[in-house]
C-alpha cells in the first residue's frame, strides 16, 4: 500500500503496527512518525498517543489494522 499509495496516512500506521508486533520498535516509530505527519486532524492525536505509548514500551496496544477505506 505505501509502495502505491505514500501519501496514505493509514498504510503507515498499519505498516507501524506491523512492525510492533515483529518487536520492531524503532521502525515503528519511525512509520508512526511518517503517518502523523500525513494523517488527517482527527487522527493525528490517536497516532501521537500511539508513539507515546511505544516510546515508553508499551508496545502490546496495537490493535487490528486501520480500514482504508
Amino acid at each position: 500500500s505505501v509502495g502505491i499509495n505514500p501519501n496514505n496516512f493509514r498504510a503507515h500506521w498499519n505498516l507501524a503496527r506491523l512492525a510492533l508486533i515483529r518487536g520492531e520498535n524503532l521502525k515503528a516509530l519511525d512509520l508512526l512518525s511518517e503517518a502523523k505527519e500525513l494523517a488527517e486532524n482527527k487522527c493525528i492525536k490517536m497516532i501521537a498517543l500511539e508513539i507515546e505509548r511505544v516510546t515508553k514500551g508499551d508496545a502490546t496496544m496495537a490493535r487490528l489494522p486501520i480500514s482504508e477505506h
